[in-house]
């Protein structure tokens, strides 16, 4: 394993190389996750954060294009016979795939 593949605390640079999969840094105390990559710097770690935020980006993203398709589709439906059945049922399904797609945007902020 060269210096560039060495997994080292991502605060003070001790290298935990051979350390137990999640704990603290005995030099500063940061804690680390070698599984998620998380209080770690090395190439390796900083794919898997950036994997990891991509994904939930993407859910959060997916969900947000699911509310407002649900909500184009209702209206049309609701424009188109002339009732507002339509209109009100499309609403509350986005309104409850719009909380769907708030809690996974609160979630992806607070791991960050």
């Amino acid at each position: 394993m060269g210096l560039d593949d060495a997994i080292r605390c991502a605060k003070c640079g001790y290298d935990l190389t051979g350390m137990v999969g999640a704990g603290r840094c005995p030099e500063c105390g940061n804690e680390y996750d070698l599984g998620y990559g998380r209080g770690v710097s090395s190439r390796l770690s900083r794919s898997v954060e950036r994997g990891d935020f991509l994904m939930r980006r993407m859910v959060t993203i997916a969900l947000l294009l699911l509310t407002l398709g649900i909500a184009a589709v209702s209206g049309l439906a609701a424009w188109g016979t002339g009732s507002y059945r339509p209109l009100l049922v499309g609403g509350l399904v986005a309104a409850v795939t719009g909380l769907g797609m708030l809690t996974s945007y609160l979630y992806e902020r607070g791991d960050d």
